[in-house]
């Protein structure tokens, strides 16, 4: 996804710290040999419980890839769409219901995958 449009920062947070390291590990693999040394992606690492993460107001695209559980993707959720004004949007695959049913998401487009789907929503 990142490759694909281009991104100039990705955040990526994660609660284990173990993911973080994977993560970085991606990054060396992936970013270094075929998309990072055209576009020179900026990429932080933060290892940060999501629900305790401040949201800015810069302009976003939150992916999420199996999110969380249902009570926490609320209160993240309720973070990430009570900003104003909105110019974010939200990547999810296999998204939760939740995702898929909030009134201030509007879907813009789905995603088919090999064994899995995405859905791109803008954040109204």
């Amino acid at each position: 996804i990142a490759s694909k449009f281009r991104f100039k920062k990705i955040l990526d947070i994660e609660i284990i710290k173990s993911l973080v390291q994977q993560s970085k590990r991606n990054e060396k693999i992936y970013f270094s040999k075929k998309w990072n040394e055209q576009y020179k992606c900026k990429i932080e690492y933060i290892c940060i419980d999501a629900e305790k993460y401040t949201v800015n107001s810069e302009k976003n695209v939150y992916f999420m890839f199996d999110p969380f559980p249902d009570e926490k993707l609320k209160k993240i959720l309720n973070k990430i769409t009570n900003q104003k004004p909105s110019k974010n949007f939200i990547i999810a695959f296999n998204p939760s219901k939740i995702i898929s049913k909030n009134s201030k998401l509007k879907l813009i487009k789905t995603i088919f995958r090999n064994t899995y789907s995405g859905k791109i929503f803008k954040i109204k």
